[in-house]
């Protein structure tokens, strides 16, 4: 698996909506994301895995 991700395939990799994943990177400041330029963003799955294992400890909602 590639360290970086797009929201696409972070997408089909946990189940999530694309535009679940968009809305997170624009409105949660603790999801992990970066962005490349002004519009890629990437996501490292693995600190998206740790982020959401964290997310439904808490029983927050998405």
């Amino acid at each position: 698996m590639k360290l970086l991700n797009s929201i696409k395939t972070t997408a089909q990799l946990s189940g999530l909506g694309e535009h679940t994943i968009r809305k997170l990177v624009r409105t949660d400041p603790t999801f992990p994301h970066i962005k490349v330029g002004e519009t890629v963003v990437k996501i490292n799955y693995k600190a998206f895995s740790e982020w959401l294992e964290q997310v439904s400890k808490e029983g927050r909602s998405l």
